[in-house]
């Protein structure tokens, strides 16, 4: 329901081109149904934010955040900076609903009301219910009067922001030359000029090497390397030590009944659906629903529900009879699955309107909610607990044995255990340690770490987390010369061969005048031609990759001029434009239409954020207790 309500709530200026600059501000400052702390947090000129409100926002939008990514979303908050956030859409709020006050921009009881009535949520068969709306208010901490004022400040900022946004036009040229840089596609024939096909004339010598050698000496440096003991410890050797009583695994039985051991009751039914809409007019609106009322009078006088479904109904589902087959209450959207789980078997539904258009429901069938019984689950329960304390206890020696490694010794830790104590010989991270597998992670833990002294690598927990100590280090050293002359070697080959390449690719350019040049020396290379196609936004490009290089040549190439030479670093390519081209026309009306909205979007943040820039820099902001907000 929080969510219902903070999507209500959204001006259609802030959901259609103002993105994610203004969504869900602040509700209506000091309306509430009790009296919290008045304590200020901050000032924006005459106006205060309390820290009651800024808290009630923030776990607001955490909540939200929660529902959409459940364990991650403290983490996430804190990658955003979800407070600062907060803070900060609740002082534009009060900038914008300012200056609409400073504009005469008001909001009437009639418009405040013609809203809220307006609102399918509130709707029982298409009309205003107040139960309805006290329920779902309710349900969500609010008042008629807190929520009735939200709205009307939600209204007056759509008001300025109208106002604002006034006259805000996108031109055709505009459109038509974002359009030229986003969807116009150049062709072109290339090949790439291969490194490999010029080692056969370049050779090694000591004067390249040597060079080489010492502009790349990082290259050639071993890094420092150790020996260490270690041992695993996993949930496969903590769980045989867990102990779990029955008193334990009732209790968990009996707060997850419900959620984990119940299968809830299913229904299966039918429907005819015609569709109507969201924004539909009150006259089609009654017309459909007309329709369905004669549909209606005739199922309960009778009249085979499948055969009406198959003849009126508007979805894949009346090829079936209507029939939907079984489905559980949260798999339907709510007002279906209300109507349809208030019935009985073979019972009909009233006319029900969702998202989709109008529906009659008929439950043709029924299977009762099954729970299952603690002795049939307690051998689940079991594992299941077992493995949760097996977790807890790991996580818990994982802070204590490296400690207790330096103080009693790995001998005596993993003796206690009941692990074997193994030795890795000299490695670094690019080693592999046999039942560990790569070494990188545990160097990067070892590496700053002195002889004597122990440590753990947190891995998966079936794996088991590694516990070491540091037997021995070797420092990092510049390999001789002698010991790496023939990488070297190779090195200097493969870098000699690409410039070749580059210079033959420079040189052949030169001397392209036609097709048949153009073709003669991929085929004096054995190279393969290939074909591409792209725009000069693709960040990759078919069979090539991200070459900005490739993209600006081709870019450049025209008819009169149809050869390109592209070098990126060492890699050169040779091409041909074999056509520039649009989308057909068909197309591009709707792609100007998506072009011209998005241009409009891009302009109106422009103007509000410069708007809001105007009106901070105009107004005395006073952070009064900023030790209740933290570091923004």
């Amino acid at each position: 329901m929080i969510i219902l309500l903070r999507k209500h709530a959204q001006s259609w200026v802030i959901k259609v081109i103002l993105g994610l600059i203004m969504v869900t501000f602040v509700i209506s400052f000091g309306v509430g149904q009790f009296t919290p702390d008045r304590i200020v947090l901050v000032k924006v000129g005459s106006d205060e934010i309390l820290a009651y409100q800024f808290n009630r926002e923030y776990e607001r939008e955490l909540e939200f955040l929660r529902e959409r990514m459940g364990s991650n979303a403290d983490a996430i908050a804190q990658q955003i900076n979800l407070r600062k956030q907060v803070y900060e859409r609740m002082i534009n709020r009060l900038l914008l609903l300012n200056a609409a006050e400073a504009q005469g921009l008001v909001v009437s009881d009639d418009e405040v009301r013609d809203t809220v009535f307006s609102q399918p949520d509130f709707q029982v068969d298409n009309r205003f219910d107040r139960g309805v709306y006290r329920q779902i208010l309710a349900q969500n901490g609010f008042t008629e009067k807190a929520y009735e004022e939200r709205t009307r400040k939600d209204l007056q900022e759509q008001k300025y922001q109208r106002y604002l946004l006034a006259g805000l036009v996108v031109s055709g040229k505009e459109v038509d030359q974002r359009l030229r840089i986003e969807r116009e596609k150049v062709e072109v024939e290339a090949f790439l000029m291969l490194p490999g096909k010029f080692k056969h004339a370049v050779q090694s010598d000591p004067d390249s090497e040597k060079k080489y050698y010492e502009a790349h000496e990082r290259e050639f440096t071993q890094p420092a390397q150790f020996k260490i003991r270690y041992f695993v410890l996993s949930l496969a050797k903590l769980e045989p030590k867990v102990k779990v009583r029955d008193r334990a695994l009732r209790r968990y039985y009996e707060r997850n009944q419900e959620a984990r051991f119940t299968t809830p009751r299913s229904v299966r039914a039918s429907h005819i659906l015609i569709k109507l809409p969201q924004g539909a007019a009150l006259e089609e609106v009654e017309k459909t629903r007309g329709r369905m009322e004669e549909l209606l009078i005739q199922l309960r006088a009778g009249e085979d529900f499948a055969k009406l479904a198959r003849k009126h109904s508007e979805d894949a589902s009346k090829n079936k009879g209507g029939d939907l087959g079984f489905f559980k209450r949260e798999e339907m959207l709510p007002e279906f699955a209300g109507a349809a789980f208030a019935l009985n078997k073979g019972e009909l539904s009233k006319i029900v309107r969702t998202n989709f258009g109008l529906h009659i429901i008929k439950v043709t069938d029924e299977k009762p909610a099954v729970v299952k019984s603690f002795e049939q689950v307690k051998p689940q329960l079991q594992k299941t607990l077992r493995n949760q304390r097996a977790q807890r206890k790991l996580e818990l020696e994982a802070d204590r044995l490296p400690a207790r490694i330096s103080k009693e010794g790995m001998e005596t830790v993993a003796r206690e255990w009941g692990v074997d104590l193994r030795s890795a010989d000299w490695f670094d991270g690019n080693s592999r340690i046999a039942g560990l597998g790569s070494a990188q992670a545990l160097y990067n833990r070892v590496k700053s770490r002195k002889p004597g002294s122990a440590g753990m690598l947190r891995r998966d927990p079936v794996q088991g987390h590694v516990f070491f100590e540091v037997l021995e280090k070797k420092d990092a050293s510049l390999m001789p010369l002698s010991q790496v002359k023939q990488a070297v070697a190779a090195r200097v080959i493969d870098e000699k061969s690409a410039d070749a390449a580059v210079q033959a690719a420079k040189d052949a350019y030169e001397k392209f005048r036609s097709l048949k040049d153009f073709k003669a020396v991929a085929e004096k290379y054995s190279l393969p031609l290939i074909t591409v196609d792209f725009t000069a936004v693709d960040t990759s490009i078919p069979e090539i990759g991200i070459n900005r290089d490739f993209q600006e040549a081709a870019f450049r190439l025209r008819t009169e001029k149809p050869f390109g030479l592209s070098i990126n670093g060492k890699t050169a390519h040779l091409m041909r434009l074999k056509r520039r081209y649009l989308p057909d026309s068909g197309e591009q009306e709707q792609i100007r239409e998506q072009i011209s909205a998005r241009i409009q979007s891009e302009w109106a943040q422009f103007f509000l954020q410069s708007e809001l820039e105007r009106l901070k820099a105009n107004t005395d902001i006073e952070v009064v207790t900023p030790e209740l907000i933290g570091n923004l």
